[in-house]
């Protein structure tokens, strides 16, 4: 009867090894997701960062095309100013060169 207290003894000895094993596996696998979620956390607030810089670059870029565009309409406005004088130009020395030749 001497061996059955040491048998219970034996297996409960032999259960608390493979559960402080097993914590011992468990704290490192709890280490590693802390680790990782600061790494995770640095790489949200470097997104982050990221993203508010695109944003600023973006809005550079409205204005700029903004004011790339405003100019562009103004040469357009010129231009066609210009075509318009140039035309009527013509047309008068048109008239002109028929009235000089004689031929209306």
């Amino acid at each position: 009867m001497m061996t059955l207290p040491l048998v219970v003894e034996g297996a409960v000895v032999i259960l608390l090894l493979v559960t402080i094993c097993y914590c011992a596996l468990l704290e490192r696998r709890i280490r590693a997701f802390k680790n990782s979620s600061a790494s995770l956390s640095h790489l949200v607030t470097d997104l982050d960062r990221a993203t508010r810089q695109a944003e600023a670059a973006v809005g550079g870029l409205v204005l700029t095309t903004k004011t790339a565009e405003e100019a562009l309409e103004s040469r357009l406005r010129e231009a066609r100013h210009l075509t318009r004088a140039l035309a009527l130009g013509n047309r008068g020395r048109t008239v002109k060169k028929r009235k000089s030749s004689g031929g209306q």
